[in-house]
């Protein structure tokens, strides 16, 4: 048996307020359950597209050491399944070459859904 919290008629006569506080913490949880996840939304736009690009001019300093590129593919087959395809580069220039020479270049493939990375290579 639960005691109420009010003792008079006013503000809620019986259920006391305790049994309605648990009812609104019961429906707020079973809507945080039932809420969407990011990966469901499927017809929400991506805040990219195929064939964009991003150019960075890398620094170290006040020195211009290189340049960055990420590239947005066209959608790949990888194991069997559609998947999208990115491409990072980074190249230091001349100068940074004399003491350390950089040409890096990565590929990640991610499912269509973007639910989990399949393939990743430097």
């Amino acid at each position: 048996m639960s005691t109420c919290w009010a003792t008079e008629p006013y503000p809620l006569p019986n259920p006391c307020i305790k049994k309605w506080y648990q009812w609104i913490v019961l429906f707020f949880l079973a809507g945080l359950l039932l809420w969407p996840s990011p990966g469901m939304a499927a017809d929400k736009p991506l805040p990219f597209s195929i064939g964009e690009e991003l150019s960075y001019k890398v620094r170290w300093e006040m020195v211009r050491a290189g340049k960055a590129t990420f590239r947005v593919l066209p959608h790949a087959i990888y194991n069997d399944q559609k998947a999208w395809h990115f491409e990072f580069q980074v190249k230091s220039n001349r100068y940074v070459d004399m003491f350390y020479k950089i040409r890096d270049r990565l590929n990640a493939y991610t499912d269509i859904g973007f639910t989990h990375s399949i393939f990743y290579k430097k």
